[in-house]
Parts: C-alpha cells; structure tokens; sequence
C-alpha cells in the first residue's frame, strides 16, 4: 500500500509540475497587427505590405511575416533581421522565400523571451533586384510582443 501512495504522489508531482501547451491563434490570411508601426512603405518596387499570420506576437510562439504588393516581383532578395529597441537582444536573422503560389515573400520568426512584459522590436528590411542589383531599398517597421 505504502508503494502505490508513493508511486502515485511522484506522479501527481511530475504532472502538476509539467506546463501548459501554448496555442497560438494562427490565421491563414496575412493581417496587419494593432501592435505594429506601419504596414506599408513605398520602394521602387511600389507599394509593400508587412504583414503576420498573427494577431498578436508572443515570445517563444513561431509567427510568420510576409511581404506583399500589387506588382512586387518575384525577382526580388529580401534580407532582414530582428532587434530590440528597447534592449539589444542580439540579431534575429530573417529568411524570406518567395511564395510563387501566394505570390509573396514569407519568413518564419521566433523571439526570445525577456525580463520586461512587453518589448519593441524593429525588423530591419533590404529588398534589392536579384538580376540587376540597381534597385535597393531599406526599411523598417516597428512591433511589440508579449510574453505569455
């Protein structure tokens, strides 16, 4: 008898002890967050659209970010990175692939957690013409996230 209350007592404590999954919301059109600084900004390219598959940004979630326009070709490298504003938290590197079926670019991203509740990050964007290098433009937008 002592050997069961002992066994189930270690498994009571093992699973009190185990945390919660987190869900995030995740939607499947790109929208533009209330959180975010702009959603758009002019380049040679016309008109970009930054937008998530979230509505709103936790810390440790993976979210998506995707770039888009009426006529943004499909020609185009896109670097980025991710950095707090408020504390340097190193460089995020962002990998953008273009979506010929969506016809957008995309990324995937993930922040870390901090001390603070909420944190500003800036994602620092360079587009340029892949096939003549002529056309670059550097940008960013401004977001905050939450921790969970």
């Amino acid at each position: 008898m002592r050997q069961f209350v002992l066994l189930w007592m270690i498994t009571l404590s093992v699973v009190s002890c185990t945390p919660a999954k987190k869900t995030p919301s995740l939607f499947v059109k790109p929208l533009c967050i209330a959180q975010q600084s702009q959603c758009d900004f002019q380049s040679p390219f016309g008109q970009v659209n930054v937008s998530f598959n979230v509505e709103k940004i936790q810390t440790e979630q993976l979210f998506k970010i995707y770039l888009s326009g009426n006529n943004l070709p499909a020609n185009l490298t896109v670097s980025a990175y991710l950095e707090g504003k408020e504390m340097y938290m190193g460089k995020i590197p962002l990998f953008f692939q273009y979506d010929e079926q969506a016809k957008h670019y995309v990324s995937d991203a993930m922040l870390g957690s901090c001390s603070e509740e909420k944190m500003t990050w800036v994602v620092w964007f360079t587009i340029a013409d892949a096939t003549t290098d002529k056309k670059t433009v550097s940008r960013f937008i401004e977001f905050t996230s939450e921790r969970d």
